[in-house]
């Protein structure tokens, strides 16, 4: 079952019934978890100029991490040196 971030519901523990217990803290940072790394997935997805449209920079949300594009060839290269 694929999840979207629309079936992913966050509480802050004043909304949970017992929002002091561990087990719900935990739930929440998981679900958390979950929920940035498929925001992450759908923005890596974009292109720039559907970035620019749409008003976000994708350093915002990706943070300023670095990306590495390796061709195919070199990849298969590589790991036949090994």
């Amino acid at each position: 079952m694929h999840s979207t971030t629309q079936d992913i519901e966050l509480t802050d523990g004043a909304d949970a019934a017992e929002g002091n217990g561990l087990a719900d803290k935990l739930c929440n940072a998981m679900l958390t978890v979950i929920a940035r790394r498929q925001t992450r997935r759908v923005v890596q997805g974009l292109s720039e100029a559907q970035l620019r449209d749409i008003g976000i920079d994708r350093t915002a949300v990706l943070g300023n991490r670095p990306v590495i594009e390796v061709d195919v060839r070199l990849a298969t290269y590589l790991a036949s040196l090994r």
